[in-house]
């Protein structure tokens, strides 16, 4: 055996031994930067499909929301029209209550004189 060959660690190649210091442990290095650029494709892919999910999610609930805004606008408008029919049925029958039965409302009076029941529509 020659010198060269004792000073040479067993699990290297005679390739290797001729590759200087820094290149020797590239492939090394290649290898483990791209594992753990895989790592971290794959961890961005589940975030992207987290954030996607919640982002439909979050777009749901607005539609959701905005719906439910408008319905409540409408029944605020329906809420408030009954309130001011039922102010003015309140007052025509505190005016009716308040009269004397025996005498007869201006309306009946008119009415019959034209002929026609006030009641009749």
């Amino acid at each position: 055996m020659d010198t060269f060959e004792l000073n040479k660690e067993p699990n290297q190649s005679s390739t290797a031994l001729k590759m200087p210091e820094k290149t020797r442990y590239l492939p090394a290095c290649i290898t483990n930067v791209r594992e753990q650029m895989a790592r971290q494709m794959d961890g961005d892919i589940q975030r992207a499909l987290l954030a996607g999910r919640l982002s439909n999610n979050v777009t749901r609930l607005d539609n959701t929301l905005s719906l439910m805004k408008r319905e409540s606008q409408s029944n605020t408008l329906i809420l408030g029209d009954l309130a001011d029919d039922t102010r003015k049925l309140n007052k025509r029958l505190d005016e009716l209550l308040a009269r004397d039965p025996r005498v007869l409302p201006r309306e009946a009076i008119e009415a019959a004189r034209r002929g026609k029941n006030q009641w009749d529509l």
